[in-house]
């Protein structure tokens, strides 16, 4: 347990200063989408204090549409055309 939690704060640490050091909003949506479909808000805003409820609701769009890139692979390839290429 307390592994996970010395884990889980040094991503969100990580995180926090990606997000510091970004120069664009969008670039900001995207580093904020890797954990933002997974916690809730609640708990972002806790561990991430430069991060309002806006970007929150942007990066969970960004993740659940644009940034859930194995939905979409997995659903325009299926077996058959995967074994045309190997």
């Amino acid at each position: 347990m307390f592994s996970f939690l010395s884990n889980f704060d040094t991503t969100m640490t990580a995180i926090n200063t990606a997000l510091t050091n970004a120069d664009h909003y969008s670039i900001k949506r995207q580093i904020l989408g890797i954990v933002a479909a997974d916690f809730p808000p609640r708990v972002l805003r806790a561990h991430l204090p430069s991060v309002n409820s806006y970007q929150i609701k942007a990066a969970r769009k960004h993740a659940y549409g644009k940034g859930n890139i194995n939905e979409k692979i997995l659903k325009r390839l299926d077996l058959p055309s995967i074994d045309e290429y190997i």
